[in-house]
């Protein structure tokens, strides 16, 4: 851990040589240099994704493990580089490398965007246009509900209880779900003796 008196740059070593670290900078320095993935290569595991970039599995077995398995409680030899790291993987092919991306953008001060999510920005820029908080969320990267994420699942139960079509059974067994093709829906069968119309 860093001490008391130790510059920024003493603390970056210390801090970047500790053993969770390793082969991180060899890895980060001549990722540029790495060949870009074959064009048959549809997808990938974020391990292998990680591991073909940076020359080494230490990156993803260190830190991205941790952090990814935080978030989507899986295993990075098994979660979807394409999906779950789309930016990283398109500026692949695009730019070269990760870093040769960085680089470029950060030199013409732009930045890069899915295209799946640059039309969901433009699509709710103009939706919500005119709306004053847009000036207060527009540097913001991070959200969240005043009252925690159980905001969410309260207001979505509320708004099914509502829901006329909507019949809510608590402690109850589902036994089996069929596809009625006649009648085009479909038959949750329940360990009660109720009867319920099909859902359409």
């Amino acid at each position: 851990m860093p001490g008391p008196g130790q510059d920024i740059w003493s603390i970056a070593w210390t801090t970047l040589t500790e053993q969770v670290f390793t082969g991180f900078l060899r890895g980060a320095v001549f990722e540029y240099s790495r060949p870009t993935r074959p064009s048959e290569l549809d997808d990938e595991s974020i391990g292998s994704f990680l591991n073909r970039r940076f020359g080494a599995p230490d990156l993803g077995n260190n830190i991205a493990s941790a952090v990814l398995h935080g978030i989507y409680a899986g295993d990075i030899y098994q979660l979807s580089a394409k999906s779950l790291l789309g930016k990283m993987w398109n500026d692949e092919v695009t730019y070269g490398s990760i870093t040769q991306a960085n680089i470029q953008l950060l030199s013409k001060r732009e930045s890069s965007m899915l295209y799946k999510d640059a039309t969901l920005q433009t699509e709710l820029a103009q939706k919500f246009q005119g709306w004053p908080v847009l000036d207060v969320i527009r540097d913001a990267s991070v959200y969240t509900f005043k009252k925690g994420i159980a905001t969410l699942s309260d207001a979505l139960a509320r708004d099914l209880r509502a829901n006329p079509k909507v019949k809510i059974i608590l402690n109850t067994k589902i036994t089996g779900i069929d596809y009625d093709a006649p009648s085009k829906s479909v038959k949750v069968h329940t360990s009660s003796t109720q009867h319920f119309p099909p859902i359409n």
